[in-house]
């Protein structure tokens, strides 16, 4: 352990405490009062040994940290520390942590030589991409609060986080959406066919369609069977969700905005991953993805964490994914830009695009959901 990552200080009442008891030993000497030198010198031994206790009180302590693999933005996630001490003679109180995610010092509880100690507390992160801390800072004030030690503690296997933007989802936006999905189930829903497939066959009961008879195996049997076909079920939805960055001329780039995006984005990422439903991705940059698998909608949301602002030189360049987007059932199309800017030109390349921009949202928190425009045939 390096001896030049520690720092002592004395603390208020070391230096008071130090002062006394020079005082008290000069005047001792001057007045030659063995009751004056004998508990200035020992306290002034006292003290020295103190500041050596405190000096070596933190050398032995390691910490290891594990975080969670993804964190949100602004949001708690909890951390668990293990806290050692290797020392064979010296104990470790009054330590306190001061992690970097941690809004105050955490508190660790005493630890005896050669034991350890696990505690647990809350963090947050304020910055989306991958966080990497290695270095904590250890402070205590043992033996008796005389001075006050720090170091900082390297963590050698330090874990390492992703922050992902935090998901917002506008009420009208997810009433939109909500309707949505109850629209599906009416219109989506196929019955099955009697001559369709069967999952198993059962004996003829009253009320049967005579339809649903299967006669090869009623032969066979000498008895009716009856087809049981699988209940319907709901045909897989697609989804576009079509991210793009526009700076107009003469306006300003707010990141503001592109962060808050970001987060409507990651909303519809995690609403649409945990309903199974296929969506058809554009970041702003390179060519579209289809996301239909858990990890495909994993690596898009890990993307959400790093990725950086490239806007469109022109509107033009939309239309060159006018056809990529043709299998889509809804498309979503969300930008930093003011949308009286671009709605135009995503609606004459995607007609009946819902289409939803940041600055909307800064105002209201609401943003105004566009209804489907019907298609010039």
């Amino acid at each position: 352990m390096n001896p030049r990552t520690i720092s002592i200080s004395v603390t208020p009442a070391g230096f008071v405490s130090l002062l006394t008891l020079i005082l008290l030993t000069v005047v001792g000497c001057t007045r030659l009062s063995p009751g004056l030198i004998t508990p200035g010198v020992l306290g002034l031994l006292v003290w020295v040994t103190s500041r050596w206790l405190a000096r070596n009180s933190l050398q032995k302590i390691s910490i290891d940290r594990n975080l969670p693999k993804r964190a949100f933005v602004g949001e708690s996630f909890a951390i668990e520390s293990r806290v050692r001490n290797t020392s064979r003679f010296l104990p470790a109180s009054g330590c306190s942590i001061r992690d970097p995610f941690a809004d105050t010092d955490k508190t660790v509880p005493s630890i005896h030589p050669n034991d350890s100690v696990h505690i647990e507390y809350p963090g947050k992160y304020g910055k989306r991409g991958p966080v990497v801390s290695r270095e904590l800072l250890l402070s205590s004030k043992w033996p008796l609060g005389l001075f006050e030690t720090s170091r900082n503690v390297v963590i050698e296997s330090a874990s390492r986080m992703t922050v992902l933007p935090s998901p917002f989802l506008p009420t009208k936006l997810q009433q939109h959406l909500d309707r949505l999905e109850q629209e599906s189930l009416w219109s989506r829903a196929e019955f099955s066919d009697p001559a369709s497939e069967f999952r198993l066959l059962r004996e003829f009961r009253h009320g049967d369609s005579v339809r649903s008879i299967h006669w090869p195996s009623s032969l066979r049997c000498n008895a009716l069977q009856v087809r049981e076909t699988d209940p319907p079920g709901l045909q897989p939805l697609r989804n576009g969700i079509f991210l793009h960055s526009f700076v107009p001329p003469g306006q300003l780039e707010t990141p503001e905005r592109y962060e808050m995006v970001l987060r409507i984005v990651m909303a519809l990422l995690l609403r649409f991953r945990s309903r199974r439903m296929e969506v058809l991705y554009y970041s702003g940059s390179g060519d579209p993805l289809l996301l239909s698998t858990a990890g495909q909608f994993d690596s898009a949301i890990i993307e959400l964490a790093t990725i950086q602002r490239s806007p469109l030189q022109n509107l033009g360049n939309i239309t060159g994914l006018e056809k990529t987007y043709r299998s889509c059932d809804k498309i979503f199309a969300i930008s930093d830009a003011p949308r009286s800017v671009w709605e135009e030109a995503v609606q004459s390349s995607f007609p009946g695009s819902i289409c939803i921009d940041a600055e909307s949202i800064s105002k209201t928190t609401r943003p105004e959901v566009r209804k489907k425009r019907k298609a010039i045939v």
